[in-house]
């Protein structure tokens, strides 16, 4: 039986989930905290990003936002 692989494009919260870690490795951190916040308005994020949107949005001055994230992923 031949099977075919499928290429298939990312899914919006995966793109934007990958985009916002590698935003967040150049330390672009607007850009990181808006990537990560789309991926977690799709679903929740894990920990690990969590970590990475709260800390984004601490050093972009949104200290509330981080707080909470920082939360979450405790």
């Amino acid at each position: 039986m031949h099977s075919r692989m499928s290429l298939r494009a990312p899914s919006p919260r995966a793109q934007a989930l990958e985009e916002g870690r590698e935003s967040f490795r150049m330390q672009a951190w607007v850009a990181a905290f808006a990537q990560l916040s789309a991926a977690d308005r799709e679903e929740a994020l894990a920990a690990e990003d969590l970590s990475q949107l709260a800390q984004a949005a601490l050093l972009i001055g949104k200290e509330t936002e981080g707080i909470d994230h920082l939360a979450r992923a405790h």
